[in-house]
């Protein structure tokens, strides 16, 4: 949460992994197995299908006879089918299991304080019970990095990092048949095989699994008969110093960690607390009187949105960031009214923050197109809307001169969105909108109008909070107005900003027509 930050797995057979300030899912292979034996013995790495399949071979690229020969390098990684896997997808965990071994992801949420802000880390585990079994199996965990960079950590603790900005920190822990009833297991560190290759299962036989050449790391373990042991992992990052321009913002949570490796240790401290919280999430969750498929949405919806979030100090002062997917446009306008029931539901100060920060930079006063009398497709206006009727002729799809409009006042309004990719607009614009536009790119400025109007409702009703409603009594007022100015006797849109100039509004309000039409 706040953190901009993912760890994706889940589609077979394609890469995932971590996602940091970025638009789509992270671009690394992830091998989660076993392999029937001990370390040493070369028998077949089976893992999870959250890799793409074909052996590594980069090391080969160091030596130029072998390449050219086509010599292999690495060891046979073969993947569970899908029959032998079985997925349980709740609202704060996420568990894979298969015959051999289970591997789980918490993402507890909740509320969010500007002063202590969330901990950007995830915590996993993987579990292998061997208790009934009979011969020993070997785990082992690892992510394989399509870029340089990797290290392994410093310091008391077992892991590994991607330069300063993304890491893995682990414990292992073991449960013998004696305390089989028991929560407390014991910390056996000292069982942990810690490797730095180009491929995890040439690792676990090499005399040297330490290579810092090496683009995959991650960690084995052996798991005699009648043990259970649990490799417990923290996935952090940390992004220090100033992360956009336009306003110089920097993480939250940098004003209470200050290194990488102090977040990845602190997340193995609230291993047991966020377990915790993360089995209540999904208990509420199947309470629920929904379906199957309306369930798994909510609980997807959960993460999608927390992963595009940010919590940044800019000024000595908290700015909530929810950045729009693929485009990762901030805060766009359009999509903070749809997310405001959620907010006000898990996290209220995070609207009063979005409605404060949109007023004192994101908001203008404009002008409107008023069409001049006789000006062309009156005709077309008159027989369409009737002769008392003020909607704005238009020629759909077409820009129209300025010369066939008069100016007249519009009044406040608001910006579609904040700017792009950590890349705040100048104030009083935004990534997205541009004039002389009929179609995609052009002013929502109606539209953005009405948004805020209703998230300052929705806060205001939710909160109860009369001294912010006081304050800005005076933006309320000219929101009033400038709606009564743009919707002239019809009561709802019907003149242009002149902000579109040439060009038309859209709306994000597709209920009655096509997507990005004309408001």
């Amino acid at each position: 949460m706040g953190a901009y930050m993912s760890f994706t797995c889940g589609k077979f057979y394609t890469r995932g992994g971590f996602g940091l300030e970025m638009g789509r899912p992270g671009n690394q292979e992830i091998f989660v197995g076993v392999k029937r034996g001990r370390r040493e013995e070369d028998v077949p790495l089976r893992c999870l299908p959250f890799f793409e399949g074909a052996e590594s071979h980069d090391s080969a690229r160091f030596l130029v006879e072998g390449a050219a020969a086509g010599v292999a390098v690495g060891r046979r990684i073969e993947s569970y089918p899908a029959g032998r896997i079985r997925r349980r997808y709740g609202w704060a965990s996420d568990s894979w299991s298969t015959p051999d071994f289970t591997f789980s992801i918490f993402t507890p949420f909740g509320p969010i304080s500007p002063t202590d802000p969330p901990l950007p880390a995830i915590l996993a585990e993987l579990t292998i019970d061997n208790r009934r079994g009979r011969s020993t199996v070997t785990g082992v965990f690892a992510v394989r990095f399509p870029d340089g960079g990797l290290r392994l950590l410093d310091g008391p603790g077992r892991g590994f990092a991607w330069r300063d900005r993304l890491g893995v920190s682990v414990e292992l822990w073991q449960w013998g048949r004696s305390n089989r009833k028991s929560a407390e297991g014991r910390m056996i560190n000292d069982q942990l095989l810690q490797f730095l290759r180009w491929d995890p299962a040439e690792a676990l036989l090499d005399a040297n699994p330490v290579h810092l050449l090496g683009n995959t790391a991650g960690f084995g373990f052996e798991v005699p008969a009648g043990l259970k042991r649990v490799l417990v992992l923290a996935l952090g990052c940390y992004v220090e110093g100033v992360v956009t321009t336009g306003f110089r913002g920097r993480y939250a949570y940098t004003r209470c960690q200050s290194s990488l490796e102090q977040v990845l240790q602190e997340q193995l401290r609230r291993a047991a607390s966020d377990r915790r919280r993360a089995a209540q999430l999904d208990a509420t969750l199947e309470r629920a009187r929904l379906n199957r498929d309306q369930k798994f949405l909510i609980a997807h919806a959960t993460r999608s949105y927390y992963g595009n979030t940010q919590l940044l100090e800019v000024g000595g002062e908290p700015f909530w960031i929810v950045n729009e997917g693929e485009y990762c446009m901030m805060n766009t306008l359009d999509l903070s009214v749809d997310q405001v029931f959620w907010e006000l539901d898990q996290n209220p100060w995070v609207v009063q923050n979005l409605l404060d920060r949109f007023v004192r930079h994101y908001s203008f006063v404009d002008q409107i197109k008023i069409p001049r009398p006789g000006a062309r497709s009156a005709a077309r206006h008159q027989a369409q809307f009737g002769p008392e009727s003020e909607a704005q002729p238009r020629v759909l799809g077409a820009p129209q001169p300025m010369e066939l409009f008069e100016l007249r006042e519009g009044g406040i309004s608001f910006c579609h969105d904040m700017g792009a990719h950590n890349q705040f607009s100048p104030p009083g614009s935004s990534s997205y909108e541009l004039p002389d536009i009929v179609g995609c790119f052009s002013h929502m400025t109606s539209e953005q109008l009405c948004n805020w109007s209703l998230m300052a409702a929705c806060y205001v009703h939710h909160t109860t909070d009369d001294d912010w409603l006081r304050r800005n009594h005076h933006i309320i007022a000219a929101c009033l107005q400038s709606l009564l100015n743009r919707g002239g006797r019809a009561g709802f849109c019907q003149y242009d900003s002149a902000r579109c100039r040439t060009g038309a509004e859209i709306t994000s309000y597709d209920s009655l027509d096509h997507s990005l039409a004309q408001a």
